[in-house]
């Protein structure tokens, strides 16, 4: 097997994280165990960690960028999603 890690149930079969799990989303998949325990220390530790996220939407769209500086909260209805928090 050229990736070990794909068949062992002990660390996920590699999976690292996913993203907007609701949708397609994004998945991070670790194709070695030092891959795989690098990121799961630098997740638990927030330590040079930086997500960056882009966003492809169909339609008309403004030329100029925009960064989204506002924080996330989990939408209370029992659901594991997120929103934009208001306040």
């Amino acid at each position: 097997d050229a990736f070990p890690i794909a068949t062992d149930p002990s660390v996920s079969h590699g999976l690292l994280h996913r993203l907007d799990r609701m949708t397609s989303g994004l998945i991070l998949w670790a194709s070695s165990y030092r891959s795989y325990f690098a990121a799961r220390l630098q997740f638990a530790t927030r330590n040079q960690l930086r997500k960056e996220y882009t966003c492809l939407c169909q339609g008309l769209v403004c030329r100029s960028p925009h960064l989204i500086t506002s924080p996330l909260r989990q939408v209370a209805d029992g659901r594991r999603r997120m929103e934009v928090a208001k306040d």
